[in-house]
């Protein structure tokens, strides 16, 4: 039923993704091959469900990468085509590979300006400011006392790397993948998976407002990358209430 679900919103019946692209193309790698591997290797390592398939996910990338010259591959993808395979993989092994990379072209597409196309590429983190000015708007209008430390440059650090961490991996690298699934499934609804990704930092910035404003720093920032492990069906909760 998910499968079906996540294939009416993401894939595209005009594009064709022909067998080629997977299982044909075995020798066929790209120029971010041995990056990738690494990425593969250490992502959820001790999902043991995935051990016979990273294989398969390496080549998916790969392909990815070749048919996206202009973006290639970015470290982040790793964490969203392990949630897709999964998810394709168990409701049809044969239709998995194509549905797959058809979904993380579509994800791409809605996530394209939080992800640098070079090292020289600043737009992404304007993206990451702009997403950042929104958390804190959002965050001082709900609790007032917290306006003061949120704009201040102290605590800059703290938001930007919740968002840099959190937005381009759709909180994959935060939750295990079956958690991921559940919140994938109130994300993908959204026309506009970015406000629905900020709306998600905001309710986790929102529900650490007592340790933002009483704790110091590094204490606080502790205590947000702590709480926010625990927080999938919270997140999931505050989504569907919207």
């Amino acid at each position: 039923m998910r499968g079906h679900i996540w294939q009416t919103i993401m894939v595209d019946p005009s594009v064709k993704y022909e067998v080629s692209v997977g299982s044909c193309d075995v020798e066929s790698t790209s120029l971010y091959d041995e990056q990738i591997k690494i990425d593969i290797i250490r992502t959820h390592p001790t999902d043991t469900w995935f051990d016979c398939h990273r294989p398969t996910l390496c080549r998916l990338l790969n392909s990815f990468a070749l048919r996206n010259v202009g973006f290639g591959y970015s470290q982040g993808l790793n964490y969203l085509i392990f949630v897709l395979w999964k998810v394709f993989y168990n409701d049809d092994p044969i239709t998995a590979e194509r549905y797959t990379l058809s979904s993380l072209q579509y994800l791409v597409g809605k996530l394209m300006t939080v992800y640098p196309l070079s090292r020289s590429d600043s737009q992404a983190m304007v993206q990451m400011q702009t997403i950042c000015t929104m958390v804190r708007l959002r965050c001082s209008t709900k609790y007032p006392k917290l306006q003061d430390k949120l704009f201040s440059r102290t605590y800059e650090p703290m938001l930007v790397s919740l968002v840099t961490r959190v937005v381009p991996t759709m909180f994959s690298n935060i939750f295990d993948v079956d958690q991921c699934m559940l919140l994938w499934d109130e994300l993908l609804i959204h026309d506009r998976l970015l406000e629905a990704l900020v709306t998600c930092v905001s309710n986790v910035v929102s529900h650490n407002h007592n340790a933002i404003a009483n704790l110091p720093l590094y204490n606080c920032m502790t205590v947000v990358q702590t709480s926010m492990k625990i927080m999938c069906h919270t997140i999931v909760t505050d989504l569907k209430r919207r």
